[in-house]
């Protein structure tokens, strides 16, 4: 019985690129644009290094009992700054601006933050996921995260 002929680029087009290391020639070959882009990660890179380091070595304050009028996450954490003169984990921050987001929408939405939870608490509890973000963040996720999000700077303090 005979077979149908298929031509070779038939089956050529059966294997993708990521599948035959032939087709890739990346690994020998890079181009300009690929060679900023390494250059990019490598500055972002050393800028996270350096940013970990400097957050690792500022002490968490003494939490102070006291009560701070605060409408939001993010307010509090402007205020916490302001009192204690330190800059809050970028991994801080971005958390703040997640549970003021997950508001959105509730019953208590517009009821001051400060009503809903005790300030003192309020405030510890920032305290303690930054001193979880300066002691074990990995600079090389952070520079990952930063390589992702195109505005991370805003969420910086100028520290680096």
């Amino acid at each position: 019985m005979l077979r149908t002929y298929k031509s070779l680029k038939f089956d050529h087009l059966l294997v993708s690129d990521s599948e035959t290391e032939s087709d890739d020639l990346n690994y020998y070959f890079s181009t300009p644009a690929q060679k900023r882009n390494l250059k990019g990660k490598d500055e972002v890179s050393r800028q996270a290094q350096m940013y970990q380091d400097y957050m690792k070595e500022i002490e968490i304050p003494n939490i102070r009992d006291s009560a701070i009028p605060f409408n939001t996450w993010q307010e509090l954490a402007n205020s916490l700054k302001q009192i204690y003169g330190q800059p809050l984990h970028y991994f801080t921050k971005i958390q703040l601006k997640q549970w003021d987001q997950s508001r959105m929408g509730a019953e208590n939405e517009q009821e001051p933050m400060d009503k809903i939870i005790n300030p003192s608490i309020a405030e510890a509890t920032i305290w303690f996921i930054e001193d979880i973000h300066r002691r074990s963040t990995s600079y090389y996720y952070l520079a990952k995260v930063w390589l992702a999000d195109p505005i991370y700077h805003a969420f910086i303090d100028p520290v680096v």
